[in-house]
């Protein structure tokens, strides 16, 4: 009972609970705080109430103080939230900008009307998709194809708007290829005369494959792609560029590559190639 008395701490009275009124618990004891007072300066000297007291010389602790804590950051964030300002400030101005983002926005509504007119087969909306693009005012490369499809779609579901994309076209663009495949559908694929036609010159690029002129192959396939969108040679093109893709850049890209025609061409012949190769490259991994 001394030790525990003269150890600092004082003693709890069992019935009631409460420090016991002889003064002995640390924080009661008057001689006890004095001791313990007095050896804290013989010790640290005199040390204001602060953090790090027990540094002499706080000069080595170094605050950024651009430095944000958690809660302010996340104020500030919430205070930019309804502001206006933050906002306009983000609305590009730079003519080169604003027409990287319509062109992006182009492709995609074009690769959209495309996905659901080839996979899904819904044509009322791949055509809401081609006819909204065609309002966008998009880049000429993107005005043929779209017609040619919206032509496509509507001879299915719309024959009156069906003749007025056929008499544009075959008007307008004539010497397209497009034009011709419209009036003669098989010409443009199998006249083994015309070294251009989509077919030899597919031959030309496959034999370029063979020689390993992956490079080679990569650019002309993607030439032919654009060239030839609405002709049914194009998932060729799309599944040759992807071999060489995997022949240049390795297994991963390889995939990737496989996985665009998969998802775009499931319906054909090069889709379901692409399925099964994709299957291989996991069984691999």
């Amino acid at each position: 009972k001394e030790q525990s008395l003269n150890s600092g701490f004082g003693s709890f009275d069992d019935t009631t609970n409460q420090v016991s009124g002889n003064g002995k618990w640390y924080f009661y004891n008057t001689q006890a705080m004095g001791f313990g007072a007095q050896k804290f300066k013989q010790v640290w000297g005199n040390r204001p109430l602060e953090d790090n007291w027990r540094l002499s010389d706080k000069t080595i602790i170094e605050k950024n103080p651009l430095a944000q804590q958690p809660e302010q950051v996340a104020a500030e964030e919430t205070s930019k939230k309804y502001d206006i300002n933050s906002y306009l400030e983000r609305i590009p101005t730079e003519t080169s900008v604003i027409d990287s983002i319509k062109t992006v926005r182009n492709d995609a509504y074009y690769n959209l009307g495309l996905a659901y007119k080839e996979q899904f087969k819904v044509f009322p909306i791949a055509a809401e998709r081609f006819e909204k693009l065609l309002k966008f005012s998009p880049e000429e490369k993107l005005v043929l194809p779209t017609k040619y499809h919206l032509f496509k779609i509507y001879s299915e579901t719309n024959p009156s708007k069906a003749l007025q994309y056929k008499t544009d076209i075959t008007t307008n663009y004539a010497d397209s290829k497009y034009a011709k495949l419209i009036l003669n559908p098989q010409s443009i694929l199998f006249d083994a005369a015309d070294e251009n036609s989509p077919e030899n010159i597919y031959e030309k690029i496959y034999c370029d494959f063979e020689e390993k002129k992956y490079d080679q192959v990569i650019t002309k396939t993607e030439k032919g792609i654009k060239q030839y969108q609405a002709l049914e040679i194009l998932p060729k093109y799309e599944l040759l560029r992807a071999y060489a893709i995997g022949k240049k850049n390795g297994l991963k890209a390889f995939k990737e590559a496989l996985e665009y025609v998969q998802l775009n061409y499931s319906n054909t012949e090069e889709g379901k190639k692409a399925t099964e190769v994709i299957k291989t490259i996991d069984k691999l991994n």
